[in-house]
């Protein structure tokens, strides 16, 4: 879905590794904001399509960043284990993100330019040739 461009939302937030994660920071590259749950079935299925295409995508300047939203920590935590996620993922715990950025549904995606713009959205699963089709336009 197209969205009228506008300033993403900024957020500080720690990651499960415990470091800081704050989106302004990745002005520069492209951002992609994904907002998923442990309990959500099509979650599972992009994960490891996410999870691949940050590994693909890390050189051409593209962050891939999951946000975890209504979600129990120790179910988090394995999910992210059970699929080897390796890039930045942080629990909403100001319950706030999905509401600044209008989330509808779990799992929904959102594309950050190199400006700060929010530029693409994406509501239900991604499939590889989805993500590429997304990103293409802010590479």
């Amino acid at each position: 879905l197209d969205l009228e461009p506008r300033p993403a939302p900024d957020f500080v937030l720690t990651t499960y590794n415990d470091q800081q994660l704050q989106l302004s920071d990745f002005r520069g590259q492209v951002v992609v904001l994904n907002f998923w749950a442990s309990w959500c079935p099509p979650c599972r299925a992009e994960a490891p399509i996410l999870e691949q295409a940050s590994r693909a995508l890390r050189d051409a300047g593209v962050v891939i960043i999951g946000i975890d939203v209504w979600d129990d920590d120790d179910q988090a935590r394995a999910f992210l284990d059970e699929f080897g996620i390796t890039y930045p993922n942080a629990q909403d715990t100001t319950r706030l993100i999905p509401v600044e950025y209008g989330v509808t549904g779990l799992p929904e995606t959102f594309v950050v330019d190199r400006r700060g713009v929010l530029v693409h959205r994406w509501v239900g699963p991604l499939r590889a040739d989805d993500l590429s089709d997304l990103i293409a336009p802010s590479l």
